[in-house]
């Protein structure tokens, strides 16, 4: 594409142009059309089906699609606001290839000169003063004139006004008439409405501006329209009440009434509400009996303000069965592990979800001098059984709080053995906790009221019994005692997409966990004595530290469907009472595909921290984080994905441990110790799935004195590759 006169980017318009040449793959021109070219002509053979089913044929150029590509284009560029373009092509044959050049003329492009909401009816104007319609606001003297965001805001208003009953209100209802003819490239823009006669039992009338209220509300719990014995049990169903849901059932209930009154959010007497309707929805699929939901509006016969609403819940599989079976190679030692895993999607009739799993390990150890290790085994097996019951059960809690959007209780209990040639360990796990999201879904909450660990190691060699007592191992030597870890915590997650600007979304999320408060309370209430300066519950000592976390994401799309996305996180968690230190699985690390890409998982910091261990990462750990990361996302033609990132943090402690010289944080030194560093990424992207391929070089290595790597560059020492799943954040 060449454009004439006022520039723009046409990366943004490519996707209208009905035909593009065969596509590249990184470097390699047109792969997957030499890969086609490859197949013989015997579809017979499996080679030529697979070769042609990997490959892309080649593009065959046709003349009307051309013509198609030049409409579409200077119907985008109106949208644009480009009101007085101009496009056309101009095909060049060679030998039996075509090169097509579209060429654009773009014109000045209109701007708003007064935006205005000329509805006639009273009520709507009182309405759209409230403060939910502040939308209608946002379009400001001076705008670029842009169709696409006029439709936004079409939708977001008629999604408003259904929230508030119109049910029979739709985006065609309104529409905007615009002025061209006022010059200087200048339009007025105003918002209208019209009615738009529904059609209801063979009578059309206008009921678009008219606010409709639930009048009944029936379930067809467990009914499943494409089972044909269902179908004939229908006139045999049964019909009760229970808090003003109409529940038939077809011999037996799937899910027990209160169930179905907490997951559903459409009340008798209430107004219309497409929330309510989504709400229902992603409530009913988040429980494990249902399969499918349908809800479905039918207006009385007497009167069209009043729907009765439909819900029918169809059952899925009760049960379900897994098995898996894994290779695993740690450092060289290869082995295998396994695991099976038994559901129950409704084991007390209200969606209850019961899951068993039994896991193994066995890993085949090589002998190490160093660490006195005799080639030996590695064995792991354990278990885990869990309860999920589709309701907040909070002694206390009050009813208007007991209905929320996909709400759950969580019991488990978990136990896992693990031997090893060093050490032997036993871990024991009970948690209760809540989950739920906002009536917007936008927020996601999960609260643990209470999560108890118990960690013991009954026996270590004397070779690691001594390599624990010295003095530059304190944290691994608290990470293998015995230990009791008693906490509660919240966490949140909150995403929004913008409906009407330009900025994509961000997301934040945060926790925030306290340990060993309650048997420290309960020891000093009842004057318990301490031993070896720590409280003890059954002679065993329990960790008590606060942990707090916060980040956040900010996506920026930009031209072509590129984006800039920011990123930022903060972490910071300190012992207290009963501990010394963190426990080494809550304390923070740096480096890794998520963190600073430079370094490889757990090789940054703490702080100025210089080690000449390649495998020191036990000291690789601190208890303040500090992360920032610049990354621009690029879209090409193909699946492929590539990114440009810059990133940089640390981690800190918060004491001055021997064995850690330099990872203590200082508030006037802090800033000299972040560390740099940027690369570039590959990522396929499937749609379904992103594979990354993330390659980081270290730009300013806060170690020992510091250093910054452009003029002394070692390339095995400062440079990282990462391969991940999915976007870093």
């Amino acid at each position: 594409m060449k454009v004439l006169g006022e520039k723009i980017h046409t990366s943004p318009l490519e996707e209208f142009i009905r035909q593009k040449p065969n596509s590249n793959f990184l470097f390699i021109p047109k792969l997957r059309l030499k890969i086609y070219s490859l197949s013989g002509k015997d579809s017979s053979r499996a080679i030529n089906r697979i070769l042609k089913k990997i490959g892309s044929p080649p593009v065959v150029y046709d003349s009307l699609l051309t013509e198609q590509s030049v409409r579409q284009l200077e119907q985008e560029l109106t949208n644009l606001g480009y009101l007085r373009n101009s496009v056309w092509a101009m095909p060049v044959k060679k030998g039996r290839k075509v090169d097509v050049t579209y060429y654009i003329v773009t014109g000045k492009r209109y701007s708003i000169r007064n935006f205005s909401v000329e509805v006639e009816q009273e009520f709507l104007r009182r309405l759209f003063k409230e403060r939910t319609f502040r939308f209608l606001s946002g379009v400001e003297s001076g705008d670029p004139f842009e169709a696409k965001r006029l439709d936004v805001m079409l939708k977001e208003l008629t999604t408003t006004l259904r929230n508030f009953g119109f049910y029979y209100l739709s985006d065609e209802n309104f529409y905007f008439l615009v002025d061209t003819m006022i010059g200087n490239q200048q339009v007025d823009v105003g918002l209208h409405y019209r009615s738009i006669p529904t059609k209801i039992r063979g009578v059309e009338r206008d009921l678009s501006l008219t606010q409709c209220h639930i009048s009944q509300l029936y379930f067809y719990d467990g009914y499943d329209y494409f089972d044909t014995l269902m179908r004939k049990r229908y006139f045999m169903a049964d019909t009760f009440q229970y808090k003003g849901l109409n529940v038939i059932n077809f011999g037996k209930n799937l899910i027990r009434p209160s169930i179905l009154y907490y997951h559903n959010f459409i009340r008798p007497g209430a107004l219309y509400s497409d929330r309510a309707v989504d709400n229902t929805y992603t409530s009913f699929n988040s429980l494990g009996a249902v399969d499918r939901v349908n809800v479905r509006f039918r207006p009385l016969l007497k009167d069209s303000s009043r729907l009765d609403a439909i819900v029918t819940l169809a059952p899925s599989k009760i049960y379900y069965f897994q098995w898996g079976i894994d290779g695993t190679n740690t450092a060289g030692d290869l082995g295998v592990s396994t695991h099976l895993s038994f559901q129950h999607k409704n084991l007390f009739g209200g969606s209850e979800v019961l899951k068993l799993k039994v896991k193994g390990a066995f890993e085949h150890v090589n002998a190490n001098a160093a660490y006195s290790v005799v080639e030996d085994n590695y064995y792991e097996y354990g278990g885990e059984v869990s309860l999920t019951i589709p309701r907040l059960l909070l002694p206390g809690l009050p009813e208007r709080f007991k209905q929320q959007v996909g709400a759950a209780t969580l019991f488990s209990f978990g136990a896992d053995w693990r031997k090893r040639p060093e050490y032997h360990r036993r871990f024991l796990t009970w948690d209760w906790k809540y989950n739920w999201k906002g009536s917007k879904q936008r927020l996601s909450q999960i609260f643990t009221l209470y999560n108890i660990n118990y960690v013991a190691a009954p026996w270590t060699s004397s070779w690691f019994q001594d390599y624990l007592n010295k003095p530059e191992n304190i944290i691994l030597k608290e990470s293998y005692k015995d230990l009791f870890i008693t906490r509660s915590s919240y966490s949140f997650l909150y995403h929004r997409d913008y409906a009407l600007g330009f900025d994509n979304s961000y997301s934040l999320q945060g926790a925030v966990e306290m340990a060993g408060t309650l048997p420290a309370l309960i020891c000093r209430i009842f004057s318990v004595s301490k031993r070896d300066g720590a409280y003890n519950i059954l002679g065993i000592p329990f960790a008590q530290y606060l942990k707090m976390t916060l980040s956040a994401v900010r996506s920026f799309p930009l031209v072509g469907k590129n984006s800039l996305v920011l990123h930022g996180a903060l972490g910071f968690a300190s012992p207290f009472g009963n501990s010394v230190v963190i426990p080494y699985e809550q304390r923070f690390y740096a480096g890794g595909s998520s963190s600073v890409r430079g370094w490889a998982t757990r090789t940054l910091g703490p702080g100025s921290y210089l080690s000449d261990k390649s495998d020191d990462f036990l000291n690789r750990t601190g208890e303040v984080k500090l992360l920032l990361n610049v990354e621009y996302r690029l879209r090409t033609r193909s699946v492929i994905e590539l990114a440009f990132f810059l990133d940089a943090g640390n981690i800190w402690t918060i004491r001055n441990y021997p064995n850690q010289p330099g990872g203590a944080f200082r508030w006037n030194s802090f800033y000299k110790e972040i560390a740099f560093s940027w690369g570039v990424g590959i990522r396929p992207n499937f749609k379904f799935v992103v594979l990354r391929l993330d390659a980081g070089m270290k730009l300013y290595d806060p170690a020992g004195e510091g250093r910054w790597t452009f003029s002394h560059l070692n390339f095995w020492d400062d440079f990282a590759l990462h391969f991940a799943v999915g976007y870093p954040f």
